[in-house]
Order: C-alpha cells, then structure tokens, then sequence
C-alpha cells in the first residue's frame, strides 16, 4: 500500500512540476521595418552579440510578402562618431561602409536592437 501511495504523489508531482516549470523557452522576434516592396525584418534578440570596440551583431529575419523567410547576419560599429552598417548575409541590403542614418533600413534594424537589448533608458548615438 505504500509503494501505491508514494508512486501515486511522485506521479502528481512530477505532473505538476512539468505543468508549472516548462522547460521549453520560446524566443521572440520583434519587428523592425516594412519596406517598399512589403518585406518585412524582425530582430532575432537571443542571438544578437555585443562586441568589445563598440561592435554589435545583429541577426534580422527577412519575411517576404509570399512568408518565405531568410536569415540575415548584420554587422553594426560605432566609430569616428558614425554608427556603420554592413549587411554581411546581403551586402546590397547595406554594403561595407553604408552609414546607418542614411539607410532606413540599417537604422530601423540598429534601433530595434538597442531598444530591446536595453529598453527605453537608452538610446543609440547615431549620427
């Protein structure tokens, strides 16, 4: 009768924890930017590395209007008073050497990152 009863609450606690503690984390992907041809970018944020000098990489997922879905590797450094993007997956998107303030698109993605690595009390110096 023993054995039944602890097998029994081992059971219901072992559902219970399972129920309460999932152990499954589901990361989000927060929106960045729409452009003119309806493809939409999302920031992956558990990926995005910060580097020591000021460098950040940032991993953007590229939905086009048909929901096919690419990865994109961007590289962003702030140095000598500019914030510099460089799409590394699609150079076209931002070749080496595109300030961030003069593509929306870098500067959309840039201010994604930054907002949700470190909410409203920051906010990037770009320039």
């Amino acid at each position: 009768m023993k054995k039944i009863l602890l097998t029994l609450l081992l059971g219901m606690g072992f559902l219970l924890n399972t129920s309460l503690c999932p152990s499954v984390a589901h990361a989000e992907d927060y929106w960045c930017y729409t452009d003119k041809s309806g493809f939409e970018y999302y920031a992956v944020m558990e990926k995005t590395e910060y580097l020591l000098g000021g460098k950040y990489i940032g991993y953007v997922k590229q939905v086009s209007p048909d929901k096919s879905v690419r990865n994109l590797e961007w590289i962003f450094a702030f140095d000598e008073g500019f914030c510099w993007a460089y799409c590394k997956t699609d150079p076209s998107l931002a070749p080496a050497g595109t300030k961030a303030r003069n593509s929306p698109l870098a500067l959309s993605i840039i201010r994604c990152l930054y907002h949700y690595k470190y909410g409203d009390k920051f906010e990037p110096d770009i320039d």
